[in-house]
């Protein structure tokens, strides 16, 4: 699976909280994305992957919203 274009195209992601990310399809549709325990540093697109930058040094590349690779 991959992002649908939506979320990619509107380019927006906030983080709620510690651990959480609010990505969005458009001004007013949303989801959240839960990082686990891990506290969240920056988040950025790149390209059609959500690059997500923890506390702890470690990044990861989310593919969708339910799958990653730490890097």
């Amino acid at each position: 699976m991959s992002w649908d274009n939506s979320y990619v195209n509107f380019g927006l992601v906030t983080i709620e909280g510690q651990n959480r990310l609010k990505i969005y399809r458009n001004r007013d549709n949303y989801i959240y994305l839960t990082v686990g325990n891990e506290s969240v540093k920056d988040v950025r697109w790149t390209g059609n992957t959500l690059t997500v930058y923890l506390n702890n040094g470690k990044v990861r590349r989310y593919s969708d919203q339910n799958n990653y690779i730490t890097i």
